[in-house]
């Protein structure tokens, strides 16, 4: 799986942050996506007005003309042994129609089930043999076999997506932003082991939250980055994870906002099976509410002995005494190594973790501690 802090810097070490661009243009989405108010269309449905009554105007024109002058239209009929000779043609090129293909005669339920045997990248030329087979393929996405990809990107501050292979030896394929529509045709017949979201904007997340939920690209990871959420797209988020929840084990926000609303509500749905887990910003914005609550259920996962590779908190309300649980419980059940990232941590609280490490005769040296072949490191 690619590294999202590469795809976050996109390869080239340079950030391009993408919430000063506009909503519209610059490659991101079309205006017919959004909710538009009414009076914004009064100027386009006055001159649809004016061009259905012009039309029906020269309509009118062309009746009354043919009424009036009826010796003209004679002037174009062609001879009756030409109408002739064209029924006949007709009558025989009937004759000579072949029927239909027996495939075409299985009704829709047989068709499915051959269509199961089908790889994804069959599936879409399927789809251009008939409207039938479209309609039938559309309806049954989400049970049909799917083209597997290593990661899919949607770079709304580059006005791009970027579509990786499985097979690393192979070049990715890169598109430019489409619309909605054209996103989910796109996508429809994909499933990926990572999604990335980079640039998302407030008037964009409701409409882009609600086309991912319905795609069902299960991913292994979702990872949003410099993502701005409207109060009411959190819900779409929440519903986004929980659609994912049997194929999710890897997430994560970095300078997403608004702060308040990355809670442990967002996470609960997948704790149980979670592995990374990165919440990251600079501080400045306010603390997230990922609490002891989470972390609780981390430290049971590691006493049955799942497995934890990434723990990244930043801001995050959770005690000195939770992480203290969390590193011992690893210290006595070690499955997998462990990177711990505590940052913006005053000395105190650096200080206090340590402190109850000791109490319980486990001692850090230079912020790693081994266990069994396995390593935790800690930075705060």
């Amino acid at each position: 799986m690619i590294s999202v802090t590469v795809a976050a810097h996109g390869g080239r070490g340079k950030r391009v942050v993408g919430g000063n661009l506009k909503a519209y243009g610059s490659g991101r989405l079309s205006i017919c996506d959004l909710d538009i108010p009414p009076e914004k269309l009064e100027i386009h449905q006055k001159s649809k007005f004016w061009s259905n009554l012009f039309e029906k105007l020269l309509a009118l024109t062309l009746v009354l003309f043919q009424t009036c002058f009826p010796f003209l239209n004679r002037l174009f009929e062609k001879p009756k042994q030409d109408n002739i000779e064209a029924r006949l043609a007709a009558r025989r090129s009937r004759s000579l129609k072949l029927p239909p293909p027996p495939i075409q005669k299985l009704n829709a339920k047989v068709l499915l089930e051959v269509f199961s045997y089908l790889e994804g990248s069959s599936l879409v030329a399927c789809e251009g043999v008939c409207k039938r087979w479209r309609k039938i393929i559309e309806k049954h996405v989400d049970e049909l076999p799917k083209v597997g990809k290593d990661q899919i990107r949607i770079l709304f501050d580059e006005g791009e997506i970027v579509i990786y292979p499985l097979d690393s030896r192979k070049t990715s394929t890169r598109y430019p932003m489409p619309n909605l529509q054209r996103l989910a045709i796109l996508l429809r017949h994909l499933s990926t082991l990572s999604l990335f979201v980079r640039g998302l904007i407030p008037i964009e997340a409701t409409p882009v939250l609600r086309s991912l939920c319905n795609l069902h690209l299960r991913p292994q990871q979702i990872y949003f980055i410099w993502s701005k959420f409207s109060v009411e797209s959190i819900s779409l988020l929440e519903e986004l994870i929980i659609c994912n929840a049997e194929t999710l084990t890897d997430i994560g926000f970095e300078e997403c906002s608004p702060n308040v609303y990355l809670s442990d509500r967002l996470i609960f749905p997948i704790v149980h099976q979670l592995q990374s887990l990165r919440i990251w910003n600079d501080a400045k914005s306010g603390p997230h509410n990922i609490t002891d609550a989470t972390l609780a259920q981390l430290t049971r996962n590691l006493e049955k002995g799942c497995r934890l590779e990434t723990l990244d908190l930043t801001s995050c309300r959770v005690t000195s005494t939770a992480i203290a649980r969390l590193i011992y419980a690893w210290a006595l059940h070690p499955s997998s190594d462990v990177s711990i990232t505590l940052n913006f941590c005053s000395d105190v609280y650096r200080c206090d973790v340590l402190n109850q490490l000791s109490q319980r005769s486990i001692h850090l040296q230079n912020g790693k501690l081994a266990r069994n072949g396995c390593v935790l490191t800690i930075s705060c």
